[in-house]
């Protein structure tokens, strides 16, 4: 799901109550409903990066038949709309391979609408990602990839909506797509042009209520008007009342995302996300949110308990097991959170931020030698810069933790390198080298700390001891030089 929201919807409307209700589960609201079954081969999910395979092997008939079904049951019956979705959305790996692919597939076949659905999809989520929420901050040369990447994601999605109109992750990314741009005049045509086609899509009503948020420049009439009809049309697809947890979701977000909150604030988030998820549904956005905002309220038990709800229905959503290993972990109970992590790689093998949280569970039990070793076979598995650096740094943890700090510091200077926002990076890469005896060399590293974790009460400390050090190195009285380490 992308993660550009309306932060500063309805923020001025009505306040959270003060105590917190107990946690509901997601969709309690919605479960009086009759939703009538998705007719599309019962009870069947498309499993995550499953077409991967077919796309590199040039089996473009094959994937074609499984998107095109897909997209007809949900034409037919919007029971079926998050299947379609999985298949779309969640049925490829996004691999420094994939645009080659996915180039190679419209060549071969130029008519094909999931072609170039995916292909402007894929150049839309890279446009909508580096944008960010909120409308990051860009450079020079990341507007000019913007740049290029919107002219890539336009025609390629226009081709599929002429080639069939109810493309709906087409319109959805066209959305988005001119999103990233302020283009509001661009979104409400994209959108009215695609509810004369589907006006009840959860997909694309998402999407257009995403890209209306205040500070892209989005009107309150027409998210107004979107949930207005969104009401008239509910007996055509009772899903349609997920919109309706919208503004608590953006109310939650608004916290989240203007500051770093505080205690109390994550408590309000956690209120917002509730009634939110009364309309909501399990694995959804807002319930992974939840999730985490009790995890920075510290309270792990809850964690554990409100992922299960996500991995009983789906053994698949990657980040839950991973919420719930962590969980289990700062709960002391290692031997739990072990099984829990290898249960995980069960079902979803291969997965780098699995066996990193597993490797971690290694290293809280005292065994870093192994831990390190595991780290090191997930990094021969990685396929993306993000992958490595997930894995450079269980490497590296592992070695500081074992005061190996010879191996540790090439590690995490690769790591910077890849990540030099990541600011603990820096902090264990200065570390490392004062350990080592080179001091002068931990200077810069130490000030690229400070300056990043400017700001965080959590650091107050660890800048101020590092200040000490660079002063001393400055004022020529550090002591001799002496490696630690093995």
């Amino acid at each position: 799901m992308r993660t550009s929201l309306l932060v500063l919807l309805l923020l001025s409307t009505s306040q959270p109550a003060a105590a917190a209700p107990p946690p509901e589960k997601p969709g309690a609201a919605l479960a009086a409903l009759e939703l009538p079954p998705c007719d599309y081969k019962p009870d069947y999910w498309t499993p995550v990066h499953s077409l991967s395979k077919p796309l590199a092997a040039g089996d473009w008939l094959a994937v074609e038949a499984e998107l095109e079904e897909l997209h007809a049951s949900f034409e037919r019956n919007h029971a079926c709309e998050n299947r379609m979705l999985r298949a779309f959305l969640w049925g490829f790996a996004f691999t420094d391979e994939l645009p080659a692919q996915l180039d190679r597939w419209v060549a071969a076949r130029p008519k094909s609408w999931t072609a170039h659905t995916l292909r402007g999809a894929m150049w839309a989520q890279k446009v909508s990602t580096l944008r960010g929420a909120a409308g990051n901050p860009l450079t020079e040369q990341q507007w000019a990839d913007l740049r290029d990447w919107t002219e890539r994601a336009i025609p390629d999605l226009e081709r599929a909506i002429e080639l069939h109109p109810r493309a709906v992750v087409a319109h959805a990314s066209l959305v988005s797509t001119y999103q990233a741009w302020s283009a509001m005049p661009e979104v409400e045509k994209a959108y009215r042009r695609a509810i004369a086609i589907d006006p009840v899509s959860v997909h694309l009503l998402g999407a257009t209520l995403t890209a209306l948020q205040p500070s892209w420049g989005g009107r309150r009439e027409l998210v107004d008007e979107i949930v207005a009809a969104a009401r008239q049309r509910e007996m055509e697809n009772p899903r349609i009342a997920r919109i309706y947890g919208y503004p608590d979701g953006w109310r939650a977000l608004a916290l989240e995302w203007r500051r770093t909150p505080s205690k109390g604030e994550h408590e309000r988030i956690v209120l917002y996300y509730n009634k939110a998820l009364r309309y909501g549904e399990v694995g959804s956005d807002w319930h992974y949110r939840r999730v985490m905002n009790y995890r920075e309220l510290e309270d792990y038990e809850a964690v554990v308990v409100d992922s299960a709800y996500a991995l009983a229905a789906d053994k698949t959503w990657e980040r839950f097991w991973s919420a719930r290993v962590y969980a289990l972990a700062e709960l002391g109970r290692y031997d739990e959170a072990l099984r829990t992590a290898r249960e995980a790689l069960q079902h979803i093998p291969g997965s780098v931020d699995l066996r990193w949280y597993e490797a971690d569970v290694v290293s809280r039990m005292g065994r870093y030698d192994e831990a390190a070793a595991m780290h090191r076979a997930a990094l021969k598995d990685t396929r993306t810069p993000h992958q490595r650096f997930i894995a450079l740094g269980g490497i590296a943890t592992a070695l500081m933790k074992a005061k190996r700090y010879a191996e540790a510091e090439p590690v995490l200077a690769e790591a910077t390198q890849i990540n030099p926002r990541n600011t603990m990076n820096w902090h264990h890469l200065a570390e490392a080298r004062w350990q080592l005896g080179r001091r002068a060399d931990a200077v810069p590293a130490y000030e690229q700390f400070i300056a990043l974790s400017e700001g965080q009460g959590w650091a107050n400390e660890m800048r101020m001891r590092a200040q000490e050090k660079i002063d001393v190195v400055r004022s020529g009285a550090e002591p001799p030089a002496r490696a630690v380490g093995r």
